[in-house]
């Protein structure tokens, strides 16, 4: 039990660490500390399941294993110490689930120019948001009790957060089932990688350039609303504390004042901001000063147009990013590889999408993201990309759809009496030797599947959540309210998504500590009693819907930005845009080209201006010497 528990307390330190490295990969540099180290913890607890459910397994067996030695001491309650490590993990989600994580969210989101206001209007829209919650699920109540003639509001509360939960995994986990192995399965494969990136640089542009707009007219707007402030008493107390949160607010407008040139070549002149998004502009026409709740309006509203510019730009960079990498792959064959000993020179080569134009790039894709070609890692990065990247790709993609087949095949087979899951065979196996060796294997067996499934629900919180300032991109283009909102419902999913799992085990789990903490998981009555054994079924269908490209289709129908709506059209359509991504790339590299030019052309003349001054000071010093 002792190495259990120390095996127990090691996993939860590298979960911490995994989760550290997840967070760092999301969150922008413009996420407070605070947030970030919320959201790790958060994402920690939420993948706890997945470590202590198998645990809880492997004790649980070997307590049925002993019991048969001896009929007459029960010893899977004695041995099984995870019912205190359950009882922690649920009430620390579920407090950061409906409390910590909402209101640190609405503190991210307030306009408010003090932390205790912010904190205030936090509480109060989180008070509101559970009453008429809370108001719902009262009269939902009330219905029911009618409905079945009797009054039990504890089960029915417990059964409405099961239903709601495993609905929702079962929505994630079919995106998550297909889009996980498809994807790996795609990275091998450069040209349809960059085509890829050409449509999502027609959009990433678009964005950009909307977001750029929007900054500039709520920059207007503040420009307008101080202009409008006179006369304030430096003696009254509520002028001071306005003239503090003018000051703030003006202190926000200058941290984008000076944009970066190709950000500020997307201004514009031809905008009429007062009509632009149909939001209240009074302050446009009132000819009093703006009053304090106007003034925490266009504060949240600037917070948000400076998110939303930096997040274009970022996403706008590593589409080039991209670009470069890809396009270079194509030329992978024609250019040798470096020897152990020698640079890795440039050379000027015509680009899979230069139109014949001679464009200078690397000679290598990954020299655009390892520095300097010299490099031991540079070398090293180089024989990845050119004969392992593709085929460790396509093994685990490989990997990935059997494990896809395998869950969706268990769960298809919930409803039948006979136990067909390949995952329960195999743990069935492991756990019928008691030598330590198989105790290992069918932790690990019963960790693999569990792990997979947590990975593709996480995948589809991540990549189907499009929620606006909620969704959650990588390449550090996340900031707090999109980690905080994921981490919310990552730990809210996690023991829907373990019940699920043990649904799909379809041997005798009631007596694990799992099971004898969180009661009998039942659901809304109305949706029937074998409503957990057929609600998995709802994942077999999204996953035919994602894998036939239905989903990315319906994406494409309401409008939703989504990676994959992109790929949807006619063929006429798509390469029109794929023409246009390849003009705007094209544009944007010879861009970049030329500045880097000019500047080593301005660098260059300066050090020989720097030369001839020294030389000249040199010169005469050495006269006045002689």
């Amino acid at each position: 039990m002792l190495n259990l528990l120390d095996n127990l307390i090691v996993l939860g330190i590298v979960l911490c660490i995994l989760s550290f490295f997840i967070i760092r990969h999301y969150a922008s540099i413009q996420t407070s500390y605070a947030t970030q180290f919320l959201a790790t913890v958060s994402f920690a607890l939420g993948f706890s399941s997945t470590v202590l459910l198998p645990i809880d397994l492997f004790l649980t067996r070997r307590g049925y294993q002993n019991s048969n030695e001896d009929d007459n001491i029960d010893h899977s309650e004695a041995e099984n110490f995870t019912m205190l490590p359950w009882h922690i993990l649920f009430w620390s989600t579920f407090i950061l689930a409906w409390i910590i994580l909402p209101l640190v969210r609405e503190m991210i989101l307030s306009g408010e120019f003090t932390v205790y206001r912010r904190f205030k209007d936090g509480v109060r829209k989180l008070l509101v948001g559970h009453l008429i919650l809370l108001t719902l699920v009262i009269v939902f109540v009330i219905w029911l009790a009618i409905h079945l003639k009797e009054l039990n509001v504890i089960p029915v509360l417990i059964a409405l957060g099961n239903t709601y939960g495993l609905l929702l995994v079962s929505l994630l986990l079919g995106y998550g089932l297909v889009a996980l192995p498809r994807s790996l399965w795609r990275q091998a494969r450069p040209d349809y990688e960059l085509r890829k990136v050409y449509l999502m640089a027609v959009k990433a542009d678009d964005r950009l350039f909307e977001a750029v707009w929007q900054l500039q007219d709520i920059e207007y707007k503040i420009d307008c609303a101080v202009a409008k402030i006179v006369d304030l008493d430096e003696n009254d107390r509520n002028d001071l504390f306005y003239k503090y949160c003018v000051n703030e607010l003006l202190h926000g407008k200058s941290k984008t004042a000076d944009l970066a040139p190709d950000l500020n070549m997307r201004r514009t002149t031809n905008r009429n901001p007062s009509d632009d998004d149909g939001d209240d502009n009074t302050v446009f026409y009132q000819a009093q000063r703006p009053t304090l709740k106007e003034l925490v309006v266009l504060h949240k509203k600037l917070k948000r147009a400076q998110e939303n510019v930096f997040n274009a730009e970022q996403r706008w960079n590593r589409i080039l990013k991209k670009y470069g990498f890809f396009s270079q792959m194509q030329l992978d064959n024609e250019i040798p590889v470096p020897n152990i000993g020698s640079g890795v020179s440039s050379s000027s080569v015509a680009g899979p999408s230069s139109g014949g134009n001679n464009i200078p790039v690397t000679a290598d894709p990954l020299l655009l993201v390892s520095g300097n070609p010299q490099s031991r890692r540079s070398k090293m990065t180089c024989l990845w990309v050119r004969y392992f990247r593709a085929c460790v790709y396509r093994c685990l993609g490989f990997i990935c759809a059997a494990m896809s087949v395998a869950i969706l095949w268990s769960e298809a087979t919930l409803g039948i009496r006979y136990n067909l899951s390949p995952f329960a065979l195999v743990q069935e196996y492991f756990g019928s030797d008691d030598s330590d060796q198989y105790d290992i294997l069918f932790q690990i067996a019963a960790l693999v599947p569990l792990l997979y499934m947590s990975i593709c629900t996480a995948n589809g919180l991540f990549q189907v959540g499009r929620f606006g300032p909620y969704c959650l991109r990588g390449n550090k283009q996340s900031h707090g309210v999109a980690l905080v909102f994921n981490a919310q419902y990552l730990v809210r999913l996690q023991f829907p998504l373990a019940y699920n799992y043990l649904l799909m085990l379809k041997y005798d789990t009631s007596e694990t500590a799992f099971s004898k903490f969180l009661g009998q998981m039942n659901v809304v009555p109305i949706f029937g009693k074998s409503f957990p054994v057929y609600a998995p079924l709802l994942i077999i269908f999204l996953c035919a819907f994602t894998l036939c490209n239905i989903y990315a289709k319906l994406m494409n129908l309401v409008g939703i930005d989504h990676q994959d709506a992109l790929l949807v059209g006619d063929k006429e359509t798509l390469d029109a845009k794929v023409n246009e991504g390849k003009a705007l790339l094209l544009r944007q590299r010879n861009s970049d080209v030329s500045l880097s030019t000019n500047t080593s052309r301005h660098n260059g003349s300066v050090h020989s201006e720097n030369i001839t001054i020294e030389m000249s000071e040199r010169k005469s010093l050495h006269t006045s010497i002689v």
